[in-house]
């Protein structure tokens, strides 16, 4: 868990006793910034270009020489 959702939960769990509105609000908000930050790894994630096999390079060289050679 990370360092933020961990200081928002013990907040919300310390507020409890006195308003559990607003304690519910900070676990809710710690959900959400968990979910966010899952999301935005899982899309930087997609960017990266995975690194090229020797048999995908095969596979593109091959295509390339019988379009050359027709």
């Amino acid at each position: 868990m990370s360092d933020i959702r961990m200081r928002l939960r013990n907040l919300g769990k310390s507020l409890q006793g006195y308003d559990n509105a607003k304690a519910d609000l900070l676990i809710a908000a710690a959900q959400e910034i968990g979910r966010l930050r899952r999301q935005v790894k899982k899309l930087e994630a997609e960017k990266k270009p995975k690194p090229i096999t020797p048999e995908e390079m095969a596979r593109r060289l091959g295509g390339v020489l019988r379009g050359v050679m027709g």
